[in-house]
């Protein structure tokens, strides 16, 4: 009498490959949901050094002589210029420096973050994971100073601690 030849794999060995795989997955769990949060600081990073080269390109253009500015009113700290000459002057500069309003123009942000302003001058840009429209008490924002005198340059700082 011949045996048959067992084909596929018995219970036991079916339940060992799934209790390994639950292990794994227990194990490995963690570390992608760190990525998500390595990710998110990433981006706030990216956000700064994107801002600091709007800046700095506005600033190396304010220097040229050929630039169509003029000043706002009375106020000399403020500053409209025709950015790419067609008569428009739709870009504000603080002290030579983008203001709020048009930083977050030139970054041209993504709908997943939230623009916060709080008072005159700070600007944060960040996650609102709890939707109650303050970046600020994410810790997971861009924050943004502008100049606030002639002789000074504006202010950047991230905080990733929260994503």
């Amino acid at each position: 009498m011949q045996r048959s030849k067992q084909k596929g794999f018995t219970l036991i060995e079916l339940v060992v490959v799934i209790i390994i795989l639950g292990i794994l997955a227990v194990t490995a769990a963690p570390k992608f949901i760190d990525l998500s949060s390595d990710a998110k600081s990433e981006v706030i990073e990216q956000i700064q050094a994107s801002a600091k080269t709007a800046n700095t390109f506005v600033y190396a253009k304010t220097q040229m002589p050929s630039l169509n500015k003029r000043p706002h009113g009375s106020r000399d700290d403020i500053t409209d210029i025709d950015i790419n000459g067609d008569g428009n002057y739709n870009t504000r500069l603080i002290y030579g420096y983008l203001d709020n309003e048009d930083l977050v123009e030139w970054l041209e942000l993504d709908d997943v973050f939230v623009v916060e302003e709080q008072g005159r001058g700070e600007l944060y840009i960040g996650y609102d994971d709890n939707d109650d429209g303050d970046v600020s008490d994410n810790l997971c924002y861009f924050k943004y100073v502008q100049a606030a005198t002639a002789a000074s340059q504006p202010q950047y700082s991230t905080i990733n601690t929260g994503c």
